[in-house]
């Protein structure tokens, strides 16, 4: 199948090749219908929603110089498995399997699904390399499908490609530190002296050499509607958000358990939407539209309320900071590309230069400690709208070797679903199912909790 959509070839930005080839950089979202689907109807929705979002069928063409962009020709068709649904939790097993197959970047699609039919139910999973969406764009794509399910016949409008996260196209002007400016420069032309190109072919190698070493983990908490709508209204009260609560249970769960005499347990990654930073509306589009902020997590000297109206008020800082939130975005945009794609390729491969190993220091871990507890992304609260099959979602995040556990949570159907992964080798099995209980048990004892009246 070829994608007429845009005919123009976007390069990738700085921040897109820093994941071109990350070898652990797909992420899942799984929708649950209260009916079954059948095979030629989702096939036909999956097919709208290719028209709706040109990323969808995108490929990444390189050159010899190692330049990278999208390319929307001659794309071929997307991969959808079909299988019978025998168990809740069957779809995260075959999921995770998948993923750990790379996908052909030159060939694309860079998407593909997988469904779980049985009479009474049927779960989607889209497994996605984040070069192209975010857990948000997962989020619209899925409603989409489950819209097209119910109109199949309806008109598509294209939505445009979204925008590149540049200067011409946000609505503050980014651009690196002195500092930064300086060091990229004389890093760049170090790296020009013995610039290496990498290819499909030694992508592939080094993604099937990570995942044959990597053992990943992974529980699930599902807060009820009950206790969710009370959690979300007892945030409303103490005038928090969703997230900062959220952070501040995972932090006084991670105290109890392993303390702060670490620096990385002091530290977290949250994910930020940065659609409102750019001129134009993007409304529901489909892109990697997302940064991350480095946060300092509530530390468990206050209650918890108090503790998390202190990080609320550190994420507000931020995020009326684009600058400094968009600071280490706009130092990528100056980086040599093919630079960014030795990183991984000196990190997990037996490639041995000076200069990729100097960056492998500053972009990955590199004495065997996390450089932070825990990655966190809240996808936040889904409306389902019309879409009266579709049931709830879950969100599978990406686990580098620079968290010792990611947590993806997103808010649907009434229910609060929370996927947390952690490397086995960092974090037994055992650990992960104590930090979830203590997780619930936050959660739970301020759900609980009346406001004391004044």
């Amino acid at each position: 199948m070829q994608n007429t959509s845009p005919e123009i070839h976007q390069p990738l930005t700085g921040e897109q090749r820093l994941l071109y080839r990350a070898p652990f950089c797909n992420i899942i979202m799984m929708g649950r219908f209260s009916c079954d689907i059948l095979e030629k109807p989702v096939k036909r929705a999956i097919a709208n929603a290719r028209l709706k979002y040109p990323l969808l069928g995108a490929r990444i063409e390189q050159d010899r110089e190692g330049n990278a962009r999208f390319a929307f020709d001659n794309v071929p068709d997307f991969q959808i498995k079909i299988v019978g649904k025998k168990t809740e939790n069957q779809w995260f097993e075959l999921a995770w399997r998948e993923q750990q197959e790379p996908f052909d970047m030159g060939k694309g699609p860079l998407v593909k699904f997988l469904l779980f039919r049985s009479a009474e139910s049927a779960d989607l999973v889209v497994i996605c390399h984040h070069i192209i969406c975010d857990g948000l764009s997962l989020a619209y794509l899925i409603k989409d499908i489950a819209s097209f399910l119910q109109e199949l016949d309806v008109k598509v409008e294209p939505m445009p490609l979204p925008p590149s996260v540049i200067n011409d196209d946000l609505k503050v002007k980014i651009s690196p530190s002195w500092i930064y400016r300086i060091a990229i420069a004389w890093t760049n032309r170090a790296w020009k002296k013995s610039k290496t190109v990498f290819g499909e072919n030694d992508y592939a190698q080094i993604y099937r050499d990570y995942w044959k070493s990597k053992d990943i983990g992974m529980a699930v908490i599902s807060l009820p509607e009950d206790i969710t709508s009370t959690f979300i209204h007892r945030c409303q009260e103490e005038h928090v958000t969703v997230n900062s609560a959220l952070t501040t249970a995972f932090a006084f769960a991670q105290y109890d358990m392993e303390g702060r005499n670490k620096p990385y347990l002091r530290k977290a990654l949250v994910a930020v939407n940065i659609r409102d930073l750019f001129k134009n509306r993007l409304g529901e589009n489909f892109g990697f539209l997302a940064g991350g902020a480095e946060v300092i997590l509530p530390d468990k000297t206050k209650e918890l309320w108090d503790a998390a109206r202190r990080f609320n008020i550190q994420m507000t800082q931020l995020r009326s900071s684009p600058k400094k939130l968009m600071e280490g975005v706009a130092a990528l945009n100056s980086v040599e590309p093919t630079l960014m794609d030795a990183v991984y390729f000196a990190a997990y491969g037996d490639f041995r230069n000076k200069t990729a190993l100097s960056l492998k220091g500053l972009v990955l871990t590199k004495t065997g400690e996390p450089r932070r507890s825990l990655d966190i992304t809240n996808i936040g609260l889904v409306s389902l709208g019309k879409n009266a099959n579709l049931e709830t979602m879950f969100f599978v995040p990406i686990l580098s070797s620079n968290y010792e556990k990611a947590i993806a949570i997103v808010t649907a159907g009434g229910e609060m679903n929370i996927i947390m992964l952690h490397d086995v080798s960092q974090f037994s099995p055992a650990s992960m199912e104590d930090f979830k209980q203590k997780i619930i048990g936050y959660i739970r004892e301020v759900s609980a909790a009346t406001k004391p009246q004044k």
